[in-house]
């Protein structure tokens, strides 16, 4: 099992076995007045570092795409962000250069997502669902999927901490991780002492490494069979 990103060199990544892409989708915005605008995306590149360390095989994670969907879809001074249309194409583009990089597998993570929301659409990021269903019909061969850590903690965040539930809950889990990670920040100064981050993380880090190798093989068993000659690359 190696653990590859865009500090590998072309011969490292051209050895890996299979390799598995992690893509995060972040956004840079304010999570809130005292929080860096870059917290979302840091958080999402540590989480998808530890999750490519659970992951059975190679994995290769990609620098975290800093502009997701644009929530209102016009400008403003809270975010930067894409119009629908464009992370769309983003998306579709990057995923069909990795499979002519001989990638077969890829994992979006489409922002942080929500202790209190389901795997059926993302929180944010509302496209990104489209263009990996695109990903899939284009590339026979390509197997992707995408997903919300906060979502698919195991054990769910709402158990770790009655504060991660509800209105607020991702924003006291971002502090939380941030106070884990990065201590020393003055933006993370200890508070709200019963946000445990490090286990927060650990639920995280667990629950989306699971879900991703257990949709793989779901997604493997239900393709194998519809693959043809045609989709072979």
């Amino acid at each position: 099992m190696t653990v590859l990103d865009w500090q590998s060199t072309s011969p490292e990544v051209a050895a890996a076995q299979a390799p598995l892409a992690i893509l995060p989708i972040g956004q840079l915005r304010s999570s809130a007045p005292d929080l860096p605008l870059d917290l979302e995306l840091r958080l999402l590149a540590a989480i998808a570092h530890s999750v490519a360390e659970r992951i059975d095989g190679d994995t290769y994670v990609l620098p975290t795409w800093p502009f997701g969907q644009n929530s209102t879809g016009r400008p403003t001074d809270q975010e930067i962000g894409l119009l629908w249309r464009t992370l769309l194409s983003v998306v579709g583009d990057l995923g069909s250069s990795l499979f002519e990089t001989e990638f077969r597998r890829l994992a979006v993570l489409v922002g942080l997502g929500s202790a209190d929301a389901s795997t059926v659409a993302p929180v944010e990021n509302h496209i990104v669902k489209t263009a990996v269903r695109r990903l899939n019909y284009d590339h026979g061969y390509l197997d992707a999927l995408w997903v919300q850590p906060l979502t698919v903690a195991e054990p769910p965040l709402s158990t770790v901490s009655p504060g991660f539930a509800g209105t607020g809950g991702t924003i006291a889990i971002v502090r939380a991780l941030a106070r884990h990670l990065w201590p020393e920040s003055p933006a993370c100064a200890p508070g709200d002492g019963q946000m445990d981050g490090s286990t927060a993380m650990e639920a995280i880090v667990h629950g989306t490494a699971h879900y991703i190798e257990e949709t793989l093989v779901q997604m493997a068993q239900i393709k194998d069979p519809q693959r043809t000659e045609r989709d072979r690359p």
